[in-house]
């Protein structure tokens, strides 16, 4: 299996990755991975990260373009859940949620009223972790602003 190259390697590093993506993922020949791979001619993992399906498609053609981007895509989001802030992002969201439950969410079952600072942290967390992953997560993202102003308006009325 590839393992994505970081930022600042080299376009050499680059095609290796792309090589070697095409072997293991779609099982490609080895010259036609090799062939393909050379149609990197410039670039380091930053635009690797950074390039969109179009580029994929313009340089390596409709077909592959496509299995290369989501395969990049793929390889990406899995290098950041696995980092230090991915962790931490992801601990984090489930961390707030069982605090939101414990703290506002039963106390709310019994007929009281619980404190809206869980929901609050339940929906930054959820934010920021959206905001930071590479995917993007847009319903996340919504969903953990929401979320946090709802606490807000909670705590003002409150």
């Amino acid at each position: 299996m590839a393992r994505i190259p970081n930022r600042s390697a080299t376009y050499e590093e680059v095609r290796i990755y792309i090589a070697q993506t095409l072997i293991s993922k779609y099982n490609a020949g080895h010259d036609f991975a090799e062939d393909t791979a050379r149609s990197w001619r410039l670039g380091r993992g930053s635009e690797l990260y950074d390039a969109k399906l179009e580029y994929f498609q313009e340089v390596f053609g409709m077909d592959t373009g496509l299995c290369l981007f989501q395969s990049v895509c793929e390889d990406r989001d899995n290098a950041w859940k696995q980092s230090v802030i991915g962790v931490i992002c992801f601990w984090m969201t489930i961390v707030s949620a069982a605090l939101l439950f414990w703290f506002h969410i039963l106390p709310l079952l019994r007929g009281q009223t619980g404190s809206p600072s869980q929901l609050l942290l339940f929906g930054l967390t959820r934010a920021i972790y959206a905001y930071l992953s590479p995917r993007r997560d847009d319903y996340m993202l919504v969903s953990g602003l929401f979320s946090a102003c709802i606490a807000l308006v909670a705590a003002t009325r409150g």
